[in-house]
C-alpha cells in the first residue's frame, strides 16, 4: 500500500474562490519515505483572508512572492508519478491527513485548474480523516477537550505542542497522531 500524508495551506476556506499556497506532505510506502514542502504563489489571484494571514503569520506580498503555481504542480505530478502509475487502477496514494476533505476539495481543484483530468488515477477515494479516527477513540475524553483542532487533539494525545499553520509542520503532526491514534486502536 501507498499512503500520502498531505495537508495544505490555502488563502481562505472555500476551495472554489481560494488557493492553495503551501502543499506539504510524507509519501510511505514499502520501500520507505519522502516528504515534501512546497510553497506556491496563489493562483486564483485573490491574497490572504484576514483570518488565514492572523494564523499562519504569512503576508500577502510573501505569497504572492513563491514559485508559480504551474511550475510547483509539475514538480508535484512528477513526485507523484515517481510512486504510481496513473494507467494502473490498482496503483494509487491512500490520502491521510486531520480534517482531510478540506485538503482533498482544494487539491482536486487544482488539479482541474491545471487540466488534469484524472485525480482519481493517482487516489483513492474516500482519504483517511485522523479526525474522524480521533473522534470515534476520543468519545470520553471529549468533555476534557476544549476544542478538536489538530493543535489540541495532538497535545492531548502525544503529550506535546508543534508550531501549527505550517502545512509541513502540521502534517508531521498529523501523522505523530495517526501512529498514536492507531496504536490506542490496537490495544
Amino acid at each position: 500500500m501507498k499512503f500520502i500524508y498531505l495537508d495544505t495551506e490555502t488563502t481562505g476556506l472555500n476551495f472554489k474562490e481560494d488557493s492553495i499556497f503551501q502543499l506539504s506532505g510524507i509519501i510511505k510506502t514499502a520501500e520507505g519515505e519522502e516528504s515534501f514542502n512546497f510553497n506556491m504563489k496563489p493562483y486564483k489571484g485573490k491574497g490572504l483572508d484576514a483570518m488565514t494571514s492572523q494564523l499562519t503569520g504569512k503576508t500577502d506580498a510573501e505569497i504572492f512572492a513563491y514559485p508559480d503555481q504551474a511550475a510547483v504542480f509539475r514538480a508535484f505530478i512528477k513526485l507523484l508519478e515517481k510512486y504510481v502509475s496513473k494507467f494502473d487502477r490498482s496503483d494509487k496514494f491512500f490520502i491521510i491527513g486531520y480534517n482531510v476533505n478540506f485538503d482533498i476539495e482544494f487539491l482536486r481543484e487544482w488539479f482541474i485548474f491545471n487540466g488534469e483530468k484524472y485525480f482519481g488515477s493517482y487516489f483513492w477515494n474516500p482519504g483517511i480523516d485522523v479526525m474522524a479516527l480521533a473522534a470515534n477513540l476520543l468519545v470520553a475524553d471529549r468533555p476534557y477537550m476544549k476544542d478538536f483542532k489538530l493543535v489540541t487533539v495532538y497535545e492531548y494525545v502525544c503529550g506535546k505542542t508543534f508550531d501549527a499553520h505550517d502545512a509541513f509542520e502540521d502534517i508531521k503532526a498529523t501523522r505523530e497522531l495517526h501512529d498514536a491514534l492507531f496504536k490506542r486502536l490496537l490495544k
